[in-house]
């Protein structure tokens, strides 16, 4: 189920690429209406995929060792906060750089690279 929140996370930060015209190469940003509406589905998108990937993720957490589900659910929300406060800080100077295209694609490369990494690891643990 978590890749397919991860597709969703995906799928959202392509429809907001498309949104914005793809940086121009696409009329779309003459058709405001469009163009919110895509947002706006691409927002609901984002939401369900990390909302979703977050409440499988806990589950999985709390299913592995009960007498451990306090510090294990420590860990699991620390790195969720280190993860954000590094996209935080990295969104900045993206910004400053090359301003919403990097911004982009750095959550694009981030997302993307978060779901590669548990589809690769599906396909270890069933090779087994």
């Amino acid at each position: 189920m978590t890749p397919l929140f991860h597709g969703a996370v995906v799928l959202a930060l392509l429809l907001v690429a498309v949104a914005d015209g793809a940086g121009g190469l696409l009329p779309l940003r003459a058709m405001p209406a469009l163009s919110l509406g895509l947002l706006g589905i691409a927002g609901f998108l984002l939401s369900l995929g990390v909302t979703g990937d977050q409440i499988i993720g806990r589950h999985a957490i709390n299913m592995l060792q009960p007498e451990a589900r306090g510090r294990l659910n420590g860990l699991y929300t620390s790195f969720m906060f280190t993860g954000g406060a590094l996209g935080a800080f990295t969104a900045g100077p993206a910004w400053d750089h090359g301003g919403w295209p990097l911004v982009y694609l750095l959550a694009f490369g981030a997302a993307s690279i978060a779901a590669l990494l548990t589809i690769g690891a599906r396909f270890a643990v069933s090779k087994r």
